[in-house]
């Protein structure tokens, strides 16, 4: 039987009762925005460099977190509407060596 679990409110949910459990984990995680920044072209200027070291500090958290909900065999879905290097092939590279 398929369940989805919304884990926006994490702090809520006691992952660990879903430890190596999930075929499928999809973490769409808050990121800079940058793939928007052409309809929005005011927030790249608003964005500073501490707030992309917290993003992905937060994006880091988000899947060391996640990693230990998959099954062996599952998948473990990292997206991001970043086109920052630091939020995706950084981010997942940094992740696999760990």
């Amino acid at each position: 039987k398929a369940q989805i679990i919304d884990v926006h409110h994490y702090s809520e949910i006691k992952l660990i009762d879903y430890a190596g459990l999930a075929d499928t984990v999809i973490c769409d995680v808050p990121c800079s925005g940058s793939g928007t920044f052409r309809r929005e072209v005011d927030r790249k200027w608003k964005l500073s460099s501490a707030e992309l070291a917290e993003l992905v500090k937060k994006q880091q958290q988000i899947l060391a977190q996640s990693w230990t909900l998959v099954k062996p065999g599952g998948q473990l879905i990292y997206a991001t509407c970043s086109l920052f290097e630091e939020e995706n092939q950084e981010q997942v590279n940094q992740f696999l060596t760990t």
